[in-house]
């Protein structure tokens, strides 16, 4: 039960974890056209 207190930080890694994703992929696009 020790993530009982980490809710809001486990969100936070998803989102940055989406935006990292989505900076990786951009890239990729960029660098195939």
């Amino acid at each position: 039960m020790s993530n009982a207190g980490q809710p809001q930080r486990s969100t936070g890694n998803k989102i940055v974890r989406f935006a990292l994703v989505g900076l990786v992929n951009t890239g990729i696009d960029l660098s195939a056209f």
